[in-house]
């Protein structure tokens, strides 16, 4: 079902404000400019000039050569350096080199994680012995030593760093002490402009002296007074904000089902669920960045999203909305546009939507590399959306972004995580938004559940001239599946297409496909599943093989703790035995395990069973009996719930395993 655009009433909404640019050519590059950058959005719709290339250094496991080779999965990510050098101008301080490049440039963003820090960092630019910027490298990175607010900010225990540091001749990032913290993991982001380019270099005097420009500029991220109208009209224009509100019986669904098409001079260059396309996965997840945001509820069923994607056109764009699967929801939409004048690097917007479920992972190795987009042409990456389902409690997220541009054969962007990319660390579950990146959803509990994570680009753009490819690897720590959806924003210039999506067919029926707000979980033991999550605790699967005193099924149990008296735990069972008479549960005993009782179907059968053994005993394995009668011991699917009692007074917790069950 396609559905038009009814009015909505033009509203002001306090967002970011638009910076208008002069021309870059011919003109010197400064701190100053590049502050200005990070605010004017309506500079990504133009090829750059002076052109440049983005690149990325990092710690990745250096056993990591190439694709076709046995370590491309590598996990040994921290402590990996370009070398190690004395410094003589420091009484030979032994230094380990992160990054070292030639040329004039400018750094655009710095991640670290490693926990307690002690290193100190050294910036040198142009060659000179002592550091334009030196100090505790916790207090630079994610710390207030040199900026605060949001150019320096800890997300989900992620150090970021987003001021930029130009440099005309050179640069080295150097730290001190690093073998003496116990992990050490690093992303550095870093433009080299054209030989032309002149740029001039950081220097912490001019720096002291734009502090309050700085600060003045962060407090414009957000903020914007824009006039909307329903109407997009003919002629050379650019949309500078594209809002939507969308009512649903079910906005989920509808968010992932019903999908938003944009043509603009009688080319198609957006199809994306209306979800994923604002920025926020499966159902609404509010958070703000300097390019989306979204409002609204879930327990509403009504969402309310904006996009700030500049998005020029020369005679005409549409905007449509397709409803593939489920109810029609009620949308209203309304635009933002301005006059505008199409120049010889003018560029097209694009978002591009691809999904894969069901991908069995390998437990504990990379399972492949997942293509995110490829893209024949010319044009600039200014980011993407990730929105996951991961089904244990397992961490996902060990796979590295692999970016290849105009022909590469190894990537110029070798990540070191999934949630190093996204500008977080150590696969932390916290809800987080920045002008640049979010983790709008982090179900949980742990890493289970729906996961969105998003990373935009402004100083960070990756232009290319002729192609343009980008894999995440797909590296779980479990055997597992798992859903994987993305959404790539891109400016094109004419002709500039994907050349990677799966086919029309594919993708529609991909989006139409049901979804879950709320996970379900169903872990399957053979002779039972566990359904939904328990009322209280974390419910997952142990490999039970470093038990010796016991022998449980395919050595792994479902395993329940975190839990509490009260708390309740369903497990599905297929009875499929004619007169069975009694129900048999291979139950775990050990000193931190609970008193519990079962219920079939809702009522109680049996007694209390005190799973609690002393320590010496060990860990044990059990079979507990209890009798069924005919009225309870039909065939077919059941519900046994099980539920903590509590626990006796040597118990040292109230967890709870089983493995197997059985009649007779």
């Amino acid at each position: 079902m396609k559905h038009s655009i009814p009015f909505l009433t033009s509203v002001v909404v306090t967002l970011l404000l638009w910076t208008n640019l002069a021309s870059a050519e011919n003109k010197v590059v400064t701190l100053e400019d590049l502050v200005k950058q990070t605010v004017a959005r309506s500079a990504l719709c133009e090829y750059p000039a002076p052109a440049y290339v983005c690149k990325q250094v990092s710690s990745f496991d250096r056993g990591a050569v190439a694709p076709d080779q046995p370590n491309w999965f590598a996990n040994n990510d921290a402590k990996n350096f370009i070398r190690v050098e004395k410094n003589p101008a420091a009484d030979n301080r032994e230094e380990y080199v992160l990054m070292d490049v030639q040329g004039a440039g400018a750094i655009v963003r710095f991640w670290i994680a490693g926990g307690q820090f002690t290193s100190n960092l050294y910036i040198y630019i142009d060659g000179a012995a002592e550091p334009a910027i030196s100090g505790k490298i916790d207090d630079i990175v994610g710390g207030k030593a040199l900026v605060d607010g949001e150019f320096s900010q800890v997300t989900a225990t992620g150090r970021n760093l987003y001021l930029p540091i130009p440099f005309a001749k050179s640069i080295k990032v150097t730290v001190d002490k690093a073998m003496e913290q116990p992990s050490f993991y690093y992303q550095i982001n870093y433009r080299l402009y054209e030989e032309s380019a002149q740029v001039e270099s950081f220097s912490m005097e001019e720096y002291k002296n734009m502090t309050a420009f700085i600060e003045k500029t962060q407090s414009k991220f957000y903020k914007h007074e824009l006039n909307y109208s329903p109407e997009l009209p003919k002629g050379c224009y650019r949309i500078d904000a594209f809002q939507v509100r969308v009512e649903s019986k079910d906005i989920a669904s509808s968010l992932r089902n019903t999908v938003v098409k944009m043509t603009f001079d009688g080319v198609e260059t957006v199809w994306a669920p209306l979800g994923d396309f604002f920025g926020s996965g499966v159902g609404v997840n509010k958070y703000k960045t300097i390019f989306t945001l979204v409002e609204g509820s879930n327990d509403r069923n009504v969402a309310e999203m904006i996009c700030y994607w500049p998005m020029p056109y020369r005679e005409s764009a549409v905007v449509e909305f397709e409803t593939l699967s489920g109810a029609k929801p009620d949308i209203r939409a309304s635009f933002a546009v301005s006059e505008y004048v199409w120049k010889e690097n003018s560029m097209y917007f694009h978002a591009d939507w691809r999904q894969d479920r069901g991908i069995q992972t390998v437990g504990g190795n990379g399972t492949m590399d997942w293509n995110y987009n490829t893209i024949s042409g010319k044009g600039v990456f200014v980011g993407d959306c990730l929105s996951l389902v991961n089904r244990v409690h397992d961490w996902w997220g060990e796979g590295d972004e692999h970016i290849y541009v105009d022909g590469e054969t190894f990537p110029s962007h070798f990540g070191t995580g999934s949630e190093d990319y996204y500008g977080y660390s150590w696969g932390c579950p916290e809800y987080f938004q920045s002008p640049w990146r979010a983790q709008p959803r982090a179900e949980g509990p742990g890493s289970f559940g729906n996961v969105t994570n998003l990373r935009f680009r402004s100083l960070d753009a990756i232009p290319f001239t002729k192609s343009f490819k980008f894999d995440i690897e797909i590296w779980h720590w479990k055997a597992t599946t798992v859903d994987y959806a993305v959404t790539t924003f891109w400016y094109g210039a004419p002709g500039a297409k994907s050349v990677s999506l799966p086919d029309l067919k594919t993708r529609m029926e991909e989006a139409a496909a049901p979804v879950e707000y709320k996970t379900r979980v169903r872990l399957d033991f053979g002779s039972f599943s566990a359904l939904n999550l328990p009322t209280g605790g974390t419910a997952g699967v142990q490999n039970m093989k470093n038990f010796p005193l016991g022998k449980w099924k395919n050595d792994q149990q479902l395993w329940w703790y975190k839990n509490k008296p009260g708390d309740q735990l369903e497990i599905e069972y297929d009875l499929k035995q004619e007169n069975a008479s009694t129900l048999v549960l291979g139950l775990t005993q050990a000193v931190d395990y609970a008193v519990v009782e079962f219920f079939w179907d809702g009522k109680k059968i049996g007694g209390f069973y005190d799973l609690y053994v002393p320590r010496e005993q060990g860990v044990r394995h059990q079979f507990v009996e209890i009798p069924l009668n005919k009225e309870q011991a039909t065939i077919g699917k059941h519900t046994i719930t099980v539920r903590i009692v509590g626990k006796t007074r040597d118990s040292l917790d109230t967890m709870f395993g089983i493995d197997e069950i059985q009649t007779k």
